[in-house]
């Protein structure tokens, strides 16, 4: 009678475990995009500092990195996906 009850305990640990290994690659993964980010250096000025008015932005397509100023990007912030030119078209 626990046979059963163990398998399904068993089943249910295997579960879980597996979950928790799919969070931690999910986290793994953003820290290493902010550790990216943090490290980013624009790829026209290659130069990394940022301001308020002249962020870092990122390809999301090939994850090249420029100033919004560097690339000649004019008004705000692109709040979507973004892609540098060889990527757009």
């Amino acid at each position: 009678r626990t046979a059963p009850k163990r398998k399904i305990l068993d089943e249910a640990t295997a579960q879980w475990n597996k979950k928790m290994d799919d969070l931690k690659g999910t986290h793994d993964e953003m820290d290493r995009k902010r550790d990216e980010e943090l490290e980013a250096t624009c790829h026209v000025c290659n130069d990394g500092e940022t301001t308020h008015e002249n962020p870092i932005v990122f390809c999301d397509c090939c994850d090249m990195s420029t100033h919004l100023s560097c690339y000649n990007i004019k008004g705000p912030l692109p709040q979507d996906e973004w892609y540098c030119r060889p990527c757009s078209k």
